[in-house]
């Protein structure tokens, strides 16, 4: 039962999303130009922003990635740092 709940709120939630995207496109098709060094190219607004989001999230994905292996990577050194001495630490009789 709440597996089916889930998956109509999923496809609601879908559904709500595609129509605010239709309607953001219809809004914003007006063209604009994109002028570059060696020339230049008209596109419709909408497209622009959303290529603008994809660029965007494309480089948090990957500045995001190099700041999660650097912390992976001390973990991994504090991981085994904590090893070699919980090694050498001698376990001694428990007083009573």
């Amino acid at each position: 039962m709440l597996r089916k709940i889930k998956k109509l709120f999923f496809i609601i939630a879908l559904l709500l999303f595609l129509a605010l995207g239709l309607s953001f496109a219809i809004l914003n098709a007006s063209p604009v130009s994109i002028d570059y060094y060696l020339g230049n190219h008209q596109i419709a607004l909408s497209l622009l922003l959303v290529y603008a989001l994809g660029i965007g999230l494309l480089l948090g994905f990957v500045s995001g990635s190099f700041s999660r292996l650097r912390l992976k990577r001390a973990n991994r050194q504090l991981k085994k740092a904590l090893q070699q001495h919980e090694t050498h630490i001698p376990i001694s009789p428990s007083i009573p």
